[in-house]
């Protein structure tokens, strides 16, 4: 017999967020949405090329969401990297 997964929802975090909104749903969302716009954009092209191609950009969406640097998501990384790269710095002589 399989117990059942109780999922704990916390009162004070937005219930999308936690149902609804998870990173694994917005990977796939994002791999989807990819793939359409292949498929697409690229009628021209022979099917088998479309198929390379959809796999191809899965892979990389997969690495780019799965590689942690300091255990923090290079996703959450970038925007703060360009914030920072961004911002006039001082010179101390």
């Amino acid at each position: 017999m399989e117990t059942a997964r109780v999922y704990k929802i916390k009162i004070r975090e937005n219930i999308l967020r936690q149902v609804i909104f998870t990173d694994r749903n917005i990977f796939i969302g994002i791999v989807i949405i990819v793939t359409a716009i292949v498929w697409k954009g690229l009628d021209v092209f022979p099917t088998d090329f479309k198929v390379f191609l959809s796999i191809a950009v899965s892979g990389i969406a997969i690495l780019i969401f799965t590689i942690k640097i300091d255990r923090q998501s290079i996703i959450k990384i970038f925007p703060r990297f360009l914030l920072f790269w961004k911002r006039y710095k001082k010179t101390r002589y």
